[in-house]
């Protein structure tokens, strides 16, 4: 993220971030904004052994134009993750929202569980629950005045209920309290109806080229 290489150079630059990923034996996504430079970076990455995997838009808000709540369905419920085992069902909860395979849950858990789960810690954590059992997640981390939401994600057979806009809003209200003014996220062209319906609107749109090991 945020590159600006020049363009006598770029190749070269490239071709260490990929042997650093090499060493490592795993994959990566290159992020590739308005800001950054050259304007043609993904040509380069292109040439490099990346594929464009598409694009998503960056939204963003004022934290002040937000609603107050947003309705659930009748048995639903959102709380923040406060203990390993919410986190284990906040982990398998998202993976299942995109579609990952079971396996993915570990890797995933392990990635996270070393964080605290105070309001000091890297990220905050959101679960929605319909009768008790967990269809939804938002999470939030709070960076240089800037309240961040990611990893949206609701199980199929919950799905245009209004629950993923709930859990979207819950941790903004939440910043919100702590003195936040500003809410932004990225969207695929599914959610952006979501976001949409809480206050975001459009603020450029992005690439993401993969690479990944031979």
């Amino acid at each position: 993220m945020r590159a600006h290489l020049a363009p006598e150079t770029a190749d070269d630059r490239i071709e260490w971030v990929i042997e650093q990923a090499r060493a490592l034996n795993v994959p990566f996504l290159w992020n590739i904004g308005p800001s950054m430079r050259p304007n043609n970076l993904g040509d380069y990455l292109v040439r490099h052994g990346f594929t464009d995997v598409g694009g998503e838009v960056a939204m963003g808000m004022p934290l002040a134009d937000l609603p107050a709540s947003l309705a659930l369905p009748a048995g639903g419920a959102i709380e923040r993750v406060r203990d390993h085992a919410a986190l284990e069902t906040w982990v398998a909860t998202m993976c299942a929202g995109f579609g990952a395979p079971p396996e993915a849950v570990e890797p995933q858990l392990t990635a996270i569980a070393r964080d605290t789960f105070d309001d000091n810690a890297a990220a905050h954590y959101y679960v929605a629950s319909l009768d008790g059992e967990p269809v939804a997640v938002a999470a939030m981390t709070l960076v240089g005045g800037i309240a961040g939401v990611f990893c949206v994600a609701t199980i199929e057979s919950a799905r245009r209920r209004g629950i993923g806009a709930a859990v979207t809003l819950a941790p903004l209200l939440d910043a919100r309290a702590a003195g936040y003014q500003i809410g932004v996220l990225q969207a695929s062209e599914m959610g952006c109806p979501v976001y949409q319906r809480i206050g975001f609107t459009e603020q450029f749109r992005y690439h993401d080229y993969l690479w990944s090991p031979a």
